[in-house]
């Protein structure tokens, strides 16, 4: 429900779209390489 209420806002904001995927998409790469990292050292 509050995705659905948040949602239509980034669509008519472009910018707003375009700099939330960009976070969560590095985001997302800095959790993985911290995983990654933590599994090369606990071996």
């Amino acid at each position: 429900m509050y995705k659905t209420a948040v949602i239509p806002t980034w669509f008519n904001n472009p910018l707003k779209l375009t700099v939330f995927l960009l976070s969560s998409h590095s985001l997302f790469h800095f959790q993985f390489n911290v995983l990654e990292y933590t599994a090369k050292t606990t071996k």
